[in-house]
């Protein structure tokens, strides 16, 4: 069975257990905050992956790191991963905590890259929009990127609606080269 499958199957069960208990916010929180700190600390990653270490010498670190820090049932989850010796599925069962929470409460990411920064109120605006277009409510991540020249793209799941001018010119490019 691939890594993500069994990640997966953690995450649903973390999450249905969450759901009853109403601590799905705290849950998605502290695996948001750990999924963050695994990608930003290297040496972290790697202790996740290291099979040589013991269960009790990788509880004792994560008691050390997260103890008090985290939600009963986040440190419940960290508990069974060293048990099990699943440790390294860690990563993947922050994302599919993240997909199942997400489709539960029909939020739908999307991503806004602007030629320039905009205004809270623009990006507010068009986030409703979203919204109402999608039906969902949507996650909104921004971001900047000059080669766009003016406009914006925005992402939502499979889905790209390129009002940029830099996608104008290679539209109107493709159009010409064709003629």
């Amino acid at each position: 069975m691939s890594e993500y499958r069994v990640a997966a199957r953690y995450a649903k069960a973390l999450f249905l257990l969450s759901e009853e208990q109403g601590a799905t916010v705290a849950v998605r929180q502290d695996l948001a905050d750990l999924r963050r700190l695994i990608q930003a600390t290297p040496d972290l990653a790697s202790f996740l992956a290291h099979a040589a270490l013991s269960s009790r010498e990788q509880q004792v670190i994560l008691d050390a790191l997260f103890k008090g820090r985290a939600a009963p049932l986040t440190a419940r989850l960290l508990g069974l991963l060293v048990e099990r010796r699943r440790l390294m599925v860690l990563p993947d069962v922050c994302s599919a905590y993240e997909d199942f929470y997400r489709a539960a409460h029909q939020i739908l990411e999307a991503r806004l890259v602007s030629a320039y920064p905009l205004r809270p109120d623009q990006v507010e605006a068009l986030r409703q929009k979203l919204e109402t277009k999608y039906r969902h409510q949507i996650d909104l991540a921004v971001d900047t990127d000059a080669a766009l020249l003016g406009g914006f793209v925005v992402r939502v799941r499979d889905t790209v609606h390129d009002c940029s001018v830099r996608g104008k010119l290679d539209a109107l490019f493709t159009s010409l080269a064709h003629a």
